[in-house]
């Protein structure tokens, strides 16, 4: 997949929507972008994925690529962890 975009006065390009598609990104995604031997390289980066405590809650922070059975078998790791103290 190839594409020419143009950088508008405020120095924005728009990405082609089948790139976005291609590579699931969305509005708020993060892209690292690297200047090498005058190439520009854009990658998408992935959030790192948490369980917070709100309260008396544990929340998920940071869905992309989310394993729900791994947070929840960390999350009874570390209460019988505490339990054990």
């Amino acid at each position: 997949m190839t594409a020419t975009l143009q950088i508008d006065k405020a120095g924005r390009m728009v990405l082609p929507k089948e790139f976005r598609q291609a590579l699931h990104l969305e509005a708020g995604s993060k892209l690292s972008l690297q200047l090498q031997g005058g190439h520009l390289i854009l990658e998408p980066v992935q959030d790192e994925v948490e369980l917070v405590r709100e309260g008396k809650r544990r929340v998920v922070r940071g869905w992309t690529d989310f394993d729900a059975a791994r947070a929840v078998r960390e999350s009874r790791e570390d209460q019988m962890r505490r339990d054990a103290r």
